[in-house]
């Protein structure tokens, strides 16, 4: 998607978030979002050039139109981040509406929660076993699985019991994490949360750290990436030579590492999203204040619990 050209009028609005010292990953993502809005209205268009006038003229049905594409393409979380992205935009441009674009995606859906959409205790043992485990992986591979096992249980403890998901674990920097305090800070879309890790979690990430070489690994308290990627064929982690810094794990890299343990673990098909639907109602079971609940996951419509209020009602009858 890097060979859609945004239009001229969408540009400050990416330069004022340098100047508000967003962080260059925000503005990136940002970038890379505005590209998704763009790319619906080269289709809407037939790939006519529109003007910051065509913006104000869009209505509620355009917008509506623009969910549904989305729908058939992205996840309920990168349907949130692209609407507020757009949101902001359009605020920028001073586009007035009577409704806000996110409350189109925000709200609630109609149908509700159901066990599938939750990982269970018995799916995410399986899982961790594989990622400990060496069994039935190719003799290519069992060196490079081993060195990693560390790195991806840190990874699926994040996912799991704090409902991360591949990007923002992806886009996790050394100053993020506070081993003293046990503390991590999390990008939510420009939204900082500081979780509190609980100390198996923080000894894991540690002992991650430790077992990656010297010369390699992630420098305290620095914009090196917490978690590393490494070269199967080489058999080592990687280094950033034009950032002279540790290779960043991709998020595409996380979630293949994900499906290749679920086929080891032969365990139905999940993904990050069920593991953090399970993270959301541990916390909401656990009677967390649903304050709390929305800044640790990022939650910004407050009616977005109902459903997984609804669901504990449900089981608990």
């Amino acid at each position: 998607m890097k060979n859609i050209e945004l239009p001229c009028f969408m540009l400050p609005y990416l330069d004022s978030m340098a100047k508000d010292d967003k962080k260059d990953s925000y503005i990136k993502r940002s970038r890379s979002d505005l590209r998704v809005f763009q790319k619906w209205i080269d289709g809407v268009t037939k790939g006519q050039t529109v003007s910051i006038e065509w913006i104000h003229q869009l209505h509620k049905e355009d917008y509506l139109k623009f969910i549904s594409w989305l729908d058939k393409k992205y996840s309920d979380a990168s349907k949130n981040r692209i609407c507020t992205v757009i949101a902001k935009l359009l605020e920028h441009l001073e586009v007035k509406n009577d409704f806000n674009i996110k409350d189109l995606v925000d709200a609630p859906k109609s149908f509700p929660l159901k066990k599938k959409d939750f990982v269970s205790d018995q799916e995410y043992k399986s899982l961790l076993k594989s990622f400990r485990s060496s069994q039935n992986v190719p003799d290519l591979y069992k060196t490079a699985h081993k060195e990693l096992s560390n790195r991806n249980v840190s990874i699926l403890y994040l996912m799991r019991f704090y409902g991360l998901t591949p990007a923002q674990i992806s886009r996790i920097n050394m100053k993020d994490i506070n081993f003293t305090h046990n503390e991590l800070q999390v990008d939510h879309d420009g939204h900082i949360t500081t979780l509190k890790l609980l100390l198996k979690h923080k000894r894991q990430i540690y002992l991650y750290l430790k077992e990656v070489p010297r010369d390699r690994r992630p420098r305290n308290k620095s914009k090196d990436p917490l978690f590393v990627a490494y070269n199967n064929t080489s058999m080592s982690f990687q280094v950033d030579e034009e950032k002279q810094q540790p290779q960043r794990l991709a998020e595409r890299s996380i979630m293949k590492l994900l499906q290749v343990e679920i086929r080891r673990a032969a365990i139905r098909q999940v993904s990050s999203t069920q593991f953090r639907n399970r993270a959301i109602l541990d916390a909401i079971e656990a009677e967390v204040d649903d304050k709390k609940v929305m800044n640790v996951f990022g939650i910004t419509y407050p009616n977005y619990l109902r459903r997984y209020k609804n669901y504990l009602s449900d089981i608990q009858k």
